[in-house]
């Protein structure tokens, strides 16, 4: 049978090791977060670019949303010159949509429009042509959001929908 004495002193040695880890926790959390510059505080980019789900045609049918908000990122030892720093965040949504695609590329253009997107149609690669694209005002930094729409693939009713902003500070190029 174990002494008082003996109990005492395992509380004791319990309670301080979660004492301990309550501390490490918290100053590693802490150092963590404060010492990244750049970022999505309060993930207020992250909201704006939520919205683009509200641009897609009424008409839409089997609707998902995939996100990614910013974070953190380690270098990757496997990778020369790999260093740690922020991932981009995106929004995707894909939708079908049996209209024309001239009347689904207007229907998103108005509605991203009147919530204060730009339209900026872009070539992505060389022979291609112009690729529907807005940007508007991240809040930050000079960094817009950049929103695209496409069918694909080309010729089908499945469409891609999608919104991504790299954030102020290093850009990360962790391990794939």
């Amino acid at each position: 049978m174990m002494g008082m004495t003996a109990r005492r002193s395992l509380v004791l040695l319990g309670v301080g090791a979660l004492i301990g880890a309550l501390v490490i926790y918290v100053v590693v959390r802490w150092g963590t977060e404060s010492t990244h510059p750049g970022g999505d505080p309060n993930g207020t980019v992250f909201k704006r670019m939520e919205a683009i789900e509200h641009a897609v045609p009424s008409g839409a049918t089997i609707i998902h949303t995939r996100t990614s908000e910013a974070q953190w990122v380690p270098g990757c030892a496997e990778i020369s010159d790999s260093h740690s720093g922020w991932s981009k965040a995106s929004v995707y949504v894909t939708f079908s949509d049996s209209d024309p695609q001239a009347t689904v590329d207007i229907q998103i253009d108005r509605s991203l429009r009147s919530s204060g997107w730009s339209y900026a149609p872009m070539r992505i690669t060389k022979g291609q042509g112009l690729v529907p694209h807005w940007v508007i005002s991240s809040l930050s930094e000079d960094r817009p959001i950049d929103a695209f729409a496409f069918v694909t693939p080309e010729g089908s009713n499945s469409w891609l929908l999608s919104a991504s902003w790299q954030p102020p500070g290093p850009i990360g190029q962790g391990c794939p």
